[in-house]
């Protein structure tokens, strides 16, 4: 409303950042299900998955420091984080 001191460019409220994206978390669930398969198939090594779930972080990290680090970016950095986390447990059995 004009005159609220509300302007459109202003970052979200706190609290409107916190609620999880179903689609993205739904779309990383899947990345990973996808990963542990294509390893479990020895399509690629547990060692390419972790490195591509690395290089995915290296670039939501990049992202991140462009955009002045947003909670959602950093929330995809934590859930790609646990990702490579769970390949690497795999890559130590």
């Amino acid at each position: 409303m004009p005159g609220d001191g509300h302007n459109d460019n202003d970052e979200a409220p706190r609290g409107a950042e916190s609620a999880p994206d179903p689609h993205g978390e739904a779309a990383l669930l899947l990345v990973e299900s996808l990963l542990h398969s294509l390893t479990e198939r020895s399509i690629i090594t547990l060692a390419e998955a972790v490195e591509i779930v690395e290089d995915a972080a290296e670039v939501a990290g990049e992202s991140e420091a462009q955009s002045g680090g947003t909670r959602i970016r950093r929330t995809s950095g934590t859930l790609l984080e646990t990702i490579g986390n769970s390949l690497r447990l795999d890559l130590k059995s």
